[in-house]
């Protein structure tokens, strides 16, 4: 019985019947053939009998695997593969289907139709390209297959439950890992300026030498050895970088089947990976209304995984950012001066002029960069020709949205705030360049 069902009809078997069909009917008017449906009926019944026989195979006979990275990278092409092994003597038509996590399904092929030749393995390849974070499961696989007559075919149904964990792209932030070594090999012939604050770190005590810095002077060590000893100090090297990432509704917006916040979980994690790399410390803060993730900016790396971790599990708000709790945060738990990259999306220069004293507050002690996001759809629009009124309406609001843009990120710019305004699909390039730039030149 369990055979039975799962047999299907195929549409050759369909136009069989309708043919042998047609013949007795013109045998009602012509007896050749009425004598001619007879024979194509024998004939059809024994490629019925064959095609069915066929098909009669242990259910062991079809195996299939399925095998994939259990961490998937956000908006990277995650390959996933499939063997299928005939232990059979025959060689069938396959069509295969797997069910992907249902999040993944309107834009992932998953679906293939193959030839599984006998006692040989077929192996199948599709990519999924996940758009959100989080835990997403698979489910079976199906295999139908046919024989070479193709008048039935024969579901196999493999139970192939797993789990995949969508993590921000780890492959980007391997990709990317790359342009600081480059950077350091043009440099740009940028100018090295005297850093802002602390910019030395002890190194050894040693004995005094004419012309050191009397300032120096270690006088516990003074005391203990009888002559005068100094502490020698070098350039600073490592230092902190924080990304701080708005989780407030304004980085809810869609770009390209990721929200904004989702291109900013990509960025936090490669700017990370390349501070490390440049033997800088890497932080993280997360806020909406109030922080509520802060990984303090440390050079081992586990606070890599830390991050990643804490990326991983980044939700949005439909609460507005509170940059005034923001600033508290930064006050009294980041005491030493460091590089504050800030993605964040401001709607409309009141929200920005609203603030702005609390960015400058965070700029007098910290370097500040502020990273905004353009309307891409609104600057193409703003492009196109109007020919109606309503395009005249629709044009005219694109391009005042476009403006305003741009006067936010000019105010900024014009109270010391490094400004990054860029659209999503290069915010990872232009971060990467400014912080690159940044350090080259010294201001960090």
């Amino acid at each position: 019985m369990n055979f039975i069902a799962d047999l299907y009809l195929k549409t050759r078997f369909f136009i069989g019947i309708a043919a042998i069909i047609i013949c007795f009917i013109l045998g009602a008017f012509y007896p050749l053939f009425f004598v001619l449906a007879k024979i194509l009926l024998v004939i059809y019944l024994l490629f019925v009998i064959c095609d069915v026989s066929t098909l009669v195979v242990g259910k062991n006979a079809i195996r299939v695997e399925r095998k994939f990275n259990p961490v998937f990278s956000l908006d990277y092409s995650n390959p996933v593969n499939l063997t299928i092994h005939n232990q059979t003597k025959r060689n069938f038509f396959a069509h295969v289907y797997d069910e992907v996590p249902q999040r993944f399904a309107e834009y992932t092929k998953a679906s293939f139709k193959s030839i599984l030749l006998s006692n040989e393995e077929t192996k199948l390849k599709y990519y999924i390209n996940p758009n959100h974070r989080g835990k997403y499961h698979f489910s079976d696989v199906r295999v139908f297959i046919a024989s070479k007559f193709q008048l039935f075919e024969r579901k196999f149904l493999f139970e192939s439950a797993a789990e995949v964990k969508v993590y921000p792209s780890i492959m980007l932030m391997k990709k990317y890992q790359l342009s600081a070594i480059e950077f350091d090999s043009m440099e740009l012939g940028l100018k090295k300026q005297r850093k802002v604050g602390l910019n030395s770190e002890f190194d050894q005590i040693q004995p005094y030498l004419k012309g050191d810095d009397v300032r120096t002077i270690n006088w516990k060590a003074t005391a203990k050895v009888g002559s005068l000893m100094v502490n020698k100090f070098i350039e600073e090297r490592s230092q902190s970088v924080y990304t701080l990432v708005d989780c407030s509704r304004s980085t809810l917006l869609p770009f390209h089947n990721l929200s904004l916040l989702e291109h900013a979980v990509n960025t936090a994690l490669v700017i990370s990976n390349i501070a490390l790399q440049k033997q800088d410390k890497a932080g993280l803060l997360l806020f909406h209304k109030k922080p509520i993730h802060f990984i303090k900016a440390n050079q081992d790396r586990l606070t890599l995984n830390k991050i990643i971790e804490t990326l991983y599990n980044a939700e949005s708000s439909e609460t507005e950012a509170n940059y005034e709790s923001l600033y508290f945060h930064i006050k009294t738990q980041i005491k030493q001066r460091s590089l504050l990259i800030l993605i964040t999306n401001f709607d409309h220069l009141v929200a920005m002029e609203r603030a702005l004293p609390i960015l400058r507050l965070i700029n007098k002690n910290h370097l500040l960069v502020t990273v905004l996001f353009n309307d891409v759809e609104l600057e193409e629009k703003s492009m196109e020709v109007a020919t109606t009124t309503k395009d005249i309406f629709a044009q005219a609001f694109a391009q005042k949205f476009v403006r305003n843009k741009k006067e936010i990120a000019h105010a900024l710019k014009s109270h010391g705030i490094h400004t990054i305004l860029t659209n999503p699909q290069d915010l990872l390039v232009n971060t990467i360049n400014k912080y690159l730039e940044l350090k080259s030149r010294g201001l960090i």
